[in-house]
This record gives structure tokens, C-alpha cells and sequence, in this order.
């Protein structure tokens, strides 16, 4: 249902606003009962607090038959994956990298990519004019209820993903010409979440993120970019066939530059938006400018956050990053894919609610973990069956060879366990019937022509890989990898004074 009265055309002042593509309206003014369902869930958890995110019992079933699960030897909130699991992370991840190229050579950024450090010194300058400007209190709690801290000291387990980012260009001559540029890790992050809140695969305390820095010559380009990267988050979300609605909260200065920004968002989304303007003069929460988050809604309606893109200057700045001709960057931080592990809750949860609807759904061929499984109709059968899997192994096509003394009935719920997409019953003498979902009976398939299929459906849905440009040494937007920033001098005094007084640096006395 649309939202009422839909009197501007825009947010306009301080305050919570309800977008759709039908119109805009004050939140106060639209009752519950004329806003969309997954937005009033929205309204319920980031104002009235009730931040209620409870499992789907399917994606519970799945997480568990695939191997994950809680880790019991370490503390609450740090999760284990075995197996199949192991392999969706892994490809999950290398997902992440992928999508993010494409969209960055959609976007035509040149991109650097980094793989970072865990630990950071909560007492270096820069963390500690960071922490003040996203919190405003000096003290290193971004998220949850305190920072990993070892050994009692200033020495702090990451939190957040762009740390080691902004960390490199803090060493290096950021090219102005060159903007935007980007650059990609995905970072192992870590964040005490409260106990309460813990939910497997979805809300952790140890997980993956794969985040990119764009940085433009200022917030004007980095609003430019956010548009066009917009539309790329959407493609990939597209892959979950799910509702959407958006959270965005942005500070009364860019909201008041910009009054069409947020209806264009919307109406390119097709979804609700909650627009929470700030007070003038005030930041966001993290200290950006404008924060949009992608909130998935899920088999039981609740909208939960998956991709996301912020907006800032003053952080950046916080960091002492500039350009070679003295530039002063804005920076879009942007996790298009979401978390490593929110990404295949998610994907699970397609699967229960495409189920729900009536349907036998399977997951994408890149994230399956077993594509194939081979079934002797008999004892007599097992060599033959032995000899095609391995056939289907050898053209790329993860099989396991299903060699218990079972009952088909049996062997056959086992795969659909694992949502296995291709179950193939061998004979004796090597004639092969093939099952594959979405269809629940076998049919006659000479071996040749099963593995032609398979292969061939593997190679189409195969991730491309992340990086498929040559890049030009010429525009490096760092420069040569010999050349420092002019004030390098003075960025090692600091370190030099920080090293006096905790007493060593990378195990060498002060």
C-alpha cells in the first residue's frame, strides 16, 4: 500500500521520511497501516528498537546439513565451517571479488587490490581522530559493546574494513588526475557483538568483508558515482529474487543539495525507503555523510542488511589523505556483495522461500557445493559408476560418488539434503539416468551426453575471475611503487614519538 498523503516530491527538513515510487511523505504522517509490510518492520527496528532477527527453521536445516555451525572450544559468536561449508565460503568470496571488478570496470575505476593486517594501535593519531569523529567520544567502540583488545593495551583486533585502505594511501602520493580510483579487500573484521544478537552465518563476531574505497576529487563526484553503483547493487541482488527495502540516512546538508537524490534511488530500486536527515551540522552515524543500506527481506519478513554504500569526506580527511596537487578526497565506501557469510545466509534463504511457494529451487552452480552425485543402481554397478564420476570430475564438475550399501530412496534424500542439482544412476552396463532439479524423476541419458551437459553448465555459470583488465603503468593513481608522500618525514616522526612510548615497533627496541 502506498504511503498517505504523498504531498512533496522529496525529503525535505530534519526528520524521518517514508519514500516509495509512488511518493514521499513524513514518516509521522503515514500510518502503520499504510505503509509497505517490509518497511513497517524497518520503522520497528531502527526506531522503536525492537531489533528482532530470528532464523528461518529452513536456513537453521541448511547451514547445518551444509557444516556450519558455532565453534564450542572458543568463545560466543565465532563460527566454523567443515566441508561443503568451507567450499560456499570460498567461492562466496571469490564472488565478492568478482562482482566487484565488474562493477568497478563498469564504472571504468582503476582499483588496487590489498590484503591487510588484523591488528591496528587504537592510540595512533590518526585511529584516534577516526574514533572521535565516528563516535564522538574518543573511545574505540564502533561496534558492539567494546573492541578486541590484546593483551588490556591500545592494540585492537579490526572492526571495521577500512582501516589498512586508508592506512596505505596515508604512505602514498594519491594521484589526482587519476581520480576516481578504487581500492578492494576483503578484510577479516572483527566486532563484539552482543550475545543476544549473535545469529549463525548472519551476525558474528569473526567475519569477511569485501569492501572497496572509491575515491573521487570531492563529495559532489563521489554523489556522480553512487548513482551508477546503485544500479550494479541492484543487478546483484537481483540473484536473490527477493523484496528489498532501503534505510538511508544522510546528513541535512547533502540531503538539501541533492532534494531528487533519494527518490531516484527509490525509483530505480522499485522499493521503500525509512530517509532519516540529520540535524544541520551533524554527521551520520560513522561519521559519513550519506549512508544507504540494502535491507533483504527474508522467509519470515524481516528485512536484514546485506550490500551498502556510504559517502564521506571528513573521515578521509581524518586520515590525512590528499592528492598530488592538493586534493582533498571524498571516499564511497561500498560493500556491494555484503558479508562473505550474510551473502550465503541469504542465498540459503531464497532456497526456503522459493520452497515455501511449492517450488524445488537450487542454489547457483558456483556456490553448489556438490554439482553432481553418481549412484550405482547396484553392487554390480559400482565400477562403471566410479568411471563416470571421475570422467566428471576431470571436465570440472564437482561429483561425489555415492558408494554406500544404501536404498536409492535413501540416497536420493541425502542429495536433495544437499540440494544437489544432478543425481546420475549408473547400471551395470554403464547406461546412465539422469535426475536434475527443479524435476523430481530420472530420464534415460547416455553418459557422453550427461557429461556434455553438466560440463557445459558448469562452464556458463563458472565465476569470472576478478580482475580482466590490463592496467596502464602510466596512470597508476599511486604513482610509482618507489614514491612517498612530501610529508612522509613528518608521518615517521610521528611513529618514531608513538614508539618511545610503548617500547617496540615490529620486535626492534625504540
Amino acid at each position: 500500500m502506498s504511503p498517505a498523503p504523498l504531498a512533496v516530491e522529496a525529503p525535505g527538513g530534519p526528520g524521518d521520511w517514508v519514500v516509495t515510487p509512488e511518493g514521499v511523505a513524513a514518516l509521522a504522517e503515514v500510518p502503520a497501516a499504510g505503509r509497505p509490510a517490509a518497511l513497517d518492520r524497518l520503522v520497528e527496528q531502527e526506531i522503536a528498537g525492537r531489533r528482532v532477527e530470528p532464523t528461518p527453521p529452513r536456513v537453521a536445516e541448511l547451514l547445518a546439513a551444509f557444516g556450519f555451525g558455532w565453534e564450542p572450544l572458543t568463545e560466543p559468536g565465532h563460527m566454523r565451517a567443515f566441508g561443503h561449508a568451507a567450499l560456499m565460503l570460498g567461492q562466496a568470496k571469490r564472488h565478492a571479488a568478482a562482482e566487484a571488478g565488474a562493477a568497478l570496470d563498469a564504472l571504468g575505476l582503476p582499483r588496487i587490490t590489498l590484503d591487510g593486517v588484523r591488528l591496528v594501535d587504537a592510540d595512533h593519531p590518526r585511529m584516534r581522530a577516526y574514533t572521535e569523529l565516528t563516535r564522538g567520544d574518543g573511545e574505540v567502540d564502533l561496534y558492539g559493546d567494546e573492541p578486541y583488545r590484546i593483551d588490556g593495551g591500545s592494540w585492537v583486533l579490526r572492526q571495521t574494513a577500512c582501516f589498512q585502505k586508508y592506512a596505505l594511501l596515508t604512505e602514498r602520493t594519491l594521484a589526482d588526475r587519476a581520480l576516481p580510483v578504487a581500492l578492494f579487500e576483503i578484510s577479516d573484521s572483527f566486532r563484539r557483538e552482543p550475545a543476544e544478537a549473535l545469529r549463525l552465518a548472519f551476525r558474528q563476531r569473526r567475519f569477511h568483508l569485501p569492501e572497496a574505497h572509491l575515491h573521487t576529487a570531492d563529495v559532489a563526484g563521489a554523489a556522480e558515482l553512487a548513482l551508477p553503483l546503485h544500479r550494479r547493487v541492484l543487478r546483484v541482488l537481483g540473484e536473490l529474487d527477493a523484496k528489498l527495502v532501503l534505510l538511508v540516512n544522510a546528513t541535512h546538508e547533502f540531503a538539501a543539495a541533492r532534494p531528487g537524490f533519494f527518490t531516484e534511488l527509490v525509483a530505480r530500486a522499485d522499493a521503500p525507503a525509512l530517509v532519516r536527515i540529520g540535524a544541520p551540522g551533524a554527521l551520520c552515524m560513522d561519521g559519513v555523510e550519506v549512508d544507504v543500506e540494502y535491507k533483504v527481506v527474508d522467509a519470515l519478513g524481516c528485512p536484514r542488511e546485506l550490500s551498502t554504500w556510504q559517502i564521506d569526506h571528513r573521515i578521509t580527511a581524518s586520515f590525512g589523505l590528499r592528492g598530488d596537487e592538493g586534493g582533498r578526497p571524498a571516499t564511497v565506501h561500498t560493500v556491494l556483495t555484503g558479508g562473505v557469510e550474510r551473502y550465503v545466509f541469504l542465498a540459503l534463504d531464497r532456497i526456503a522461500r522459493r520452497e515455501a511457494a511449492g517450488e524445488r529451487p537450487r542454489l547457483p552452480l558456483w556456490l553448489t557445493p556438490v554439482v553432481a552425485r553418481v549412484v550405482p543402481a547396484d553392487a554390480a554397478a559400482l565400477g562403471a559408476a566410479g568411471g563416470l564420476a571421475d570422467r566428471l570430475a576431470a571436465a570440472g564438475v564437482r561429483t561425489e560418488l555415492d558408494d554406500r550399501d544404501q536404498p536409492l530412496a535413501r540416497a536420493l534424500a541425502e542429495a536433495d539434503a544437499l540440494l544437489v542439482p544432478h543425481v546420475l544412476r549408473v547400471g551395470a552396463d554403464g547406461s546412465v539416468e539422469l535426475r536434475s532439479r527443479p524435476h523430481e524423476t530420472f530420464r534415460a541419458c547416455p553418459p557422453d551426453a550427461a557429461l556434455a551437459q553438466l560440463a557445459a553448465e558448469v562452464r556458463r555459470e563458472a565465476l569470472p575471475p576478478p580482475d580482466r583488465t590490463a592496467p596502464r603503468l602510466t596512470r597508476h593513481p599511486l604513482g610509482r611503487p618507489g614514491d612517498r608522500r612530501e610529508n612522509w618525514g613528518e608521518h615517521q616522526r610521528d611513529e618514531q614519538r608513538d614508539d618511545q612510548q610503548k617500547g617496540t615497533r615490529h620486535g626492534e627496541p625504540a
